[in-house]
């Protein structure tokens, strides 16, 4: 094999994937006196790359793809670290390529990105990280595997009699918790216990939510309109929903959630980041101050929150640590009933 004119053809694909030109494998042209061997080479290291097939394909919750020779794996709190044969580049060029696959724009002035992704017969939310803010170790490709269908209630916590009431009563609930705590696995469980005639509107920036039914009107946000979930949620009220869910709360969206349970909608199903269930009332709380178009004061804004919401569930490495039921406020003091001990590991 000609190593130089293999290197030719890698920079020639190279270059129309640069271009936004994706080429299946199959449909890569040689020129005439190219070799039968170096032909095979090219052919079988493009089809590695553009179908991503170095990808781990056992079970895992998480994979983190600091470089090709240090890719992280996660397993619920146990860790993995393995490596790849490939070289930067063509990482680089692995990651492009599934960027135009998905119709997403990553580059030099949109370095972030996030999206919905299928390998090899998986759902994945695939987050990218351009080189160009990763100066020290490349582009980045975080993999966070999303279940195809619901876990059992039972999973997150011993007595799942105080969980499954939430979503059958229609109680206005809050999950919260830390990153990769369990948040939106508890919410796909807590929607399945949903009635089958009730219309449900979902409304998230990312799509990880399940539809337990038919009857279900989903609405995701794009990266480029930060504020579509606002939008959304004032949407929704003109939907006649039964039961809305907001996949997290972040910003501008808080008022009109808050407007929602207020004017009298049941069921409204969400999730925070926080650190306990108290922060995540409070945290609601300043949100709403931060983004309302209506400045008031921090006690009155928590007096709505805790008006509204009727519970909070706070998650902990895939348990439940904590309800607490919600009653009112005055002042800066809260005032609610803790539900439940923490949860027996799963």
């Amino acid at each position: 094999m000609n190593l130089e004119r293999i290197e030719i053809e890698k920079e020639k694909v190279r270059k129309l994937i640069a271009k936004g030109l994706l080429i299946e494998p199959a449909r890569l042209s040689f020129p005439e006196d190219a070799q039968a061997g170096s032909k095979s080479y090219i052919q079988s290291w493009y089809e590695r790359i553009y179908h991503f097939a170095f990808l781990e394909e056992g079970a895992f919750e998480e994979q983190i793809f600091h470089s090709p020779g240090h890719i992280q794996i996660n397993f619920g709190d146990k860790k993995l670290f393995d490596g790849i044969d490939l070289t930067q580049e063509d990482f680089q060029l692995a990651l492009e390529i599934i960027g135009l696959k998905n119709s997403v724009t990553w580059n030099y002035s949109k370095p972030f990105a996030s999206f919905e992704l299928a390998l090899k017969g998986r759902n994945f939310r695939a987050s990218l990280l351009h080189h160009s803010l990763c100066k020290e170790h490349g582009s980045k490709m975080f993999l966070r595997s999303i279940a195809p269908k619901p876990f059992s209630i039972n999973l997150f916590y011993e007595s799942p009699f105080e969980l499954i009431s939430l979503a059958r009563q229609k109680k206005n609930a809050l999950v919260c918790g830390g990153t990769g705590s369990g948040k939106t696995s508890l919410l796909n469980s807590l929607l399945s216990f949903s009635e089958t005639r009730e219309h449900l509107v979902i409304l998230e920036d990312t799509f990880e939510l399940l539809s337990p039914h038919a009857n279900v009107t989903r609405l995701v946000a794009r990266d480029e309109r930060p504020d579509d979930l606002k939008s959304f949620m004032s949407h929704a009220m003109r939907m006649s929903p039964e039961r809305i869910v907001l996949g997290e709360l972040r910003s501008g969206e808080v008022e009109p959630y808050l407007l929602a349970m207020n004017s009298g909608h049941k069921g409204v199903l969400s999730s925070i980041h926080a650190n306990s269930a108290l922060d995540a009332i409070h945290r609601v709380a300043l949100l709403a101050r931060l983004y309302s178009s209506n400045p008031l004061e921090y006690e009155l804004v928590l007096k709505l929150v805790c008006q509204n919401i009727d519970a909070v569930v706070y998650m902990e490495n895939k348990k439940v640590k904590e309800i607490i039921e919600v009653f009112g406020s005055e002042g800066n003091q809260i005032f609610y009933e803790k539900k439940a001990a923490e949860a027996a590991a799963i």
